[in-house]
């Protein structure tokens, strides 16, 4: 499931932070008990620690799931580097800021074969972010069915729907789209990929087993002033489509080379489509 470098997660947090669904993150903060027990799945360097814990507020406590040892072994760092307290215990960390004080248990493990392995009695929900798009279909309905039997809600945020649309727009845009959708949906470590159907399927998924099930759009807005990310999503880009569609490298690389350049003139935008679901399992209510 990996391949995900601390750079990569640093340069996206901002972007993931601006673009989830508020109201739906205030509901879901609303609804939990406190103290707060959470569980997140491929919780890479904290991100979503970071985001969510705020809105909760108070005293929580937090299991972090990675199959990545590195990028487990970069919470600390992250989590300071971004104005968090951060103290070592004797059995995880602590983190605390100006709205909340969390304790942490960071796990690594390989959710593609142990996610029926999750004690979800000793949580109130789970939480992922980005996370859907990689799994397969049998996988997330596997999640879906697990948190059912335990009568836990979810919040799993930040799915890449298939939307991407860049201005100044190209003839070529659509081409190397095709080929990013069909690399989406390549074997990420769990079977074939969601990609771009992840928050569609396992909405399905989790109405077909009876949860209360909502959703937003939550796009990230890619800028001008951005250049850091802009380079670095769109070298990800380049090389998703070049690996996909080799037959059309030599126009794959000329839109690459015309972004570039846009890029560096400071004119370019990126629109990138995700959604977040919030699911409550019956008969839970909604706060």
């Amino acid at each position: 499931m990996s391949g995900f470098s601390p750079d990569w997660l640093r340069l996206r947090a901002p972007l993931d932070a601006a673009a989830r669904s508020k109201p739906l993150l205030q509901r879901f903060a609303r609804s939990l008990p406190r103290p707060a027990r959470l569980i997140d799945l491929g919780a890479g360097t904290g991100a979503t620690l970071r985001a969510v814990a705020p809105a909760i507020g108070g005293e929580q406590t937090w299991t972090l799931i990675d199959n990545d040892p590195a990028l487990l072994g970069a919470v600390e760092r992250e989590m300071s580097s971004c104005g968090w307290g951060a103290l070592r215990t004797s059995d995880g960390m602590e983190f605390s800021s100006t709205q909340c004080h969390v304790q942490a248990k960071l796990y690594e493990a390989n959710l593609a074969r142990s996610i029926e392995d999750l004690t979800l009695t000793q949580a109130d929900a789970i939480v992922a972010s980005a996370l859907l798009d990689l799994v397969s279909e049998a996988w997330s309905w596997r999640l879906a069915q697990h948190c059912a039997a335990f009568r836990r809600p979810l919040y799993l945020a930040l799915s890449f729907d298939g939307r991407l649309s860049w201005t100044p727009d190209d003839p070529r845009d659509d081409l190397v789209r095709c080929a990013l959708l069909e690399h989406q949906r390549r074997d990420k470590g769990f079977g074939s990929a969601l990609g771009p159907d992840a928050a569609r399927v396992m909405g399905e998924h989790l109405d077909r087993l009876g949860f209360d099930v909502a959703g937003a759009e939550s796009d990230w807005h890619i800028r001008p002033q951005d250049g850091e990310m802009q380079h670095a999503f769109l070298a990800g880009i380049h090389a998703a489509a070049c690996e996909q569609a080799p037959q059309f490298v030599d126009d794959i690389e000329a839109w690459a080379a015309l972004r570039r350049r846009q890029i560096e003139k400071g004119v370019l935008n990126v629109t990138v489509g995700h959604q977040d679901l919030l699911a409550y399992p019956p008969p839970f209510s909604r706060a």
